[in-house]
């Protein structure tokens, strides 16, 4: 596959790109754990419950009541206040929900098996490497401890740390930026078609990669500069790179 010229840098979405909270877990299991872990007890069943009822009334299909439409910090806050509210918690003010939208940096997290390879690969070809995550200022540690050895933290951008999120091209741009780097050189990798793939290129971005682990259907035509892929190893094609090619 023909090598894209001018990327010299690559940045990734954290959650579902690198990383996943609690492995395979559903999103159901993810939130019984992080509402328990706010000692707030309700069982799984009732989660559910409350998750498939929140769909119904906003009229939003969800698959595996995975929430992918929820992006920013304040919609994932009223998101969990609504589901305090079915579930009849008699006290779901601004502070707790906060402390749940904190605490989800703060589950079990797991790299995918292709992570540290390609990043490795990446960094050794002396590509730029960057994150830029809708996400809590607390997964900024955790960031470090995991992938620290290929991405400095001073390029890490959380958007509750800058006060915007994707797919708003302020926070494309102040990536590429802390990279010193044109947005037209960077790829963005994530796992949501709209907001990393389309969302970066329409920020300027020289390719969009829409990580699509799950192989669900892809629309047609893709636009210009957005691509597809299952594996992070299939990235390398896309930057000329051949796994075990010399630097």
């Amino acid at each position: 596959m023909k090598k894209q010229p001018l990327i010299t840098a690559v940045l990734f979405d954290w959650d579902f790109t690198l990383a996943h909270t609690m492995g395979d877990a559903t999103h159901s299991e993810r939130l019984t754990a992080l509402f328990h872990s706010q000692g707030l007890h309700y069982s799984q069943e009732q989660i559910e419950h409350a998750i498939t009822r929140y769909w119904a009334e906003n009229q939003v299909a969800s698959t595996h009541l995975q929430p992918a439409v929820l992006q920013t910090q304040g919609d994932i806050i009223r998101y969990y206040k609504q589901l305090l509210q079915y579930l009849g918690h008699p006290n779901n003010n601004a502070s707790l929900v906060q402390r749940l939208y904190d605490a989800y940096a703060q589950l079990p997290i797991e790299l995918y098996d292709d992570t540290l390879p390609v990043l490795e690969i990446l960094s050794r070809h002396h590509l730029k490497l960057g994150i830029i995550t809708n996400h809590s200022s607390l997964i900024r540690p955790v960031i470090k401890e995991k992938c620290g050895q290929f991405i400095s933290d001073e390029f890490v951008t959380i958007s509750q740390e800058a006060n915007t999120h994707k797919p708003d091209p302020v926070l494309f741009h102040l990536a590429a930026q802390k990279l010193d780097t044109s947005p037209s050189a960077c790829a963005y990798v994530g796992d949501n078609l709209q907001v990393d793939a389309k969302g970066s290129v329409s920020a300027g971005y020289g390719l969009g990669v829409w990580l699509n682990r799950n192989n669900k259907p892809v629309e047609a035509p893709l636009p210009p500069n957005v691509v597809v892929i299952q594996s992070l190893f299939e990235l390398l094609d896309y930057l000329g790179i051949k796994p075990d090619s010399p630097c």
